[in-house]
């Protein structure tokens, strides 16, 4: 993967398109480069917006998509009361989905485990993609602000960009799993 150095070199040569590509992959330090970018006058901050949105949501279809088509098929492989799992699923992206789908999108940590459990609990496209552009414009104007004032410790924004990713990463895995021995305890019991 190149350096942020030689993606900001990059970016100043290929502009938008290679902004877009990018920001399909990764997001939110993306958002910060271009919009320091910004204020050097390669980019126009209403373009950046709206690039790196649109870029966002396709990378939130390309997590839905495999849910969407062959996550049945690894989910019936992996648990054994596929269906009753299923059910679950199904339910809570019903109910609760666009909630879920904000939580995924704010802690990013976690997002990329709900757009794919979106796909497999077959929620329909408009109602994933109108939560995932919910969430989308505000943590990307959110990155593009940091950016936009700060944008020139890059570097150092990316650093605390992993580590937080991290850190909610680690919370969520401990809560996930907190969840499913509190599940089993109350299943023994009954």
């Amino acid at each position: 993967m190149p350096t942020l150095d030689t993606t900001i070199f990059l970016l100043q040569h290929y502009g938008y398109v290679l902004l877009f590509l990018i920001a399909v992959i990764e997001g939110p330090i993306i958002s910060v480069i271009a919009s320091f970018l910004v204020l050097q006058g390669f980019f126009n901050i209403y373009l950046v917006l709206a690039v790196v949105v649109v870029a966002d949501l396709v990378g939130d279809v390309l997590h839905y998509a495999p849910g969407r088509w062959w996550g049945e098929k690894i989910f019936q492989k992996y648990f054994k009361s596929q269906e009753k799992h299923m059910k679950q699923l199904e339910k809570r992206f019903q109910t609760k989905g666009g909630r879920t789908l904000l939580f995924g999108k704010l802690t990013h940590a976690s997002g990329f485990v709900i757009l794919i459990a979106a796909g497999v609990a077959k929620m329909p496209l408009s109602k994933f993609l109108w939560y995932n552009l919910l969430g989308t414009i505000p943590k990307s104007l959110f990155f593009i602000v940091i950016g936009y004032y700060l944008g020139y410790a890059y570097n150092k924004i990316n650093k605390d960009i992993e580590t937080a990713t991290l850190i909610i990463g680690l919370i969520t895995i401990a809560a996930v799993i907190i969840f499913f021995l509190r599940k089993k305890v109350k299943e023994k019991e009954l």
